[in-house]
């Protein structure tokens, strides 16, 4: 099993322990004179989202949800490939098709963790990822049904009051 980290964006207000100048912008453009080529490589993602200030947000057919401020990590599968479904959440805009889609529109991707490959379920990753963040004080799952609407997890959707990659660290290669 193959592990791949992606940070993508890096600002200048970075948090702690986040891998500056490590995807981002301009990354991903064609070569000169070539075409842009899409991997459709299936696998999972995860993006570690910052939401600056609490928010109530509309969140599709999960209806008004409360956000605090804080940190973010959504669990997600990409069976049309990694490159689109992390590229489509990092450019933003477009329709909102997904849960995650509403809570991008008011928040920023700090970082993504992709992992190619099935061997890992999607809803196995994000109790691995729950499991690690329970250390961090405030941790929890935010909203019933986030991501989740076709499995019996809870959410795939956890919120940190800080920034929790430290907490992660084992998800990424070597971890």
């Amino acid at each position: 099993m193959r592990k791949e980290h992606v940070a993508a964006g890096a600002p200048r207000d970075t948090p702690p322990g986040f891998p500056r100048g490590v995807g981002g912008k301009g990354e991903g453009e064609p070569p000169a004179g070539g075409t842009r080529r899409r991997s459709a490589e299936r696998g999972l993602y995860q993006l570690l989202i910052e939401l600056p200030r609490p928010r109530r947000l509309r969140i599709g057919a999960l209806g008004r949800c409360s956000l605090p401020a804080g940190y973010y990590v959504y669990t997600g599968p990409a069976q049309g490939g990694l490159a689109g479904r992390v590229g489509r959440h990092l450019r933003g805009g477009g329709k909102r098709h997904w849960h995650i889609d509403y809570l991008l529109a008011a928040a920023t991707v700090r970082c993504a963790i992709t992992l190619p490959g099935g061997r890992v379920g999607e809803c196995a990753w994000h109790a691995r990822a729950r499991t690690l963040m329970a250390d961090v004080a405030g941790a929890r799952e935010p909203v019933r049904g986030f991501g989740a609407s076709d499995c019996r997890c809870t959410s795939h959707l956890l919120y940190a009051p800080r920034w929790p990659l430290g907490a992660l660290l084992t998800l990424l290669p070597g971890g």
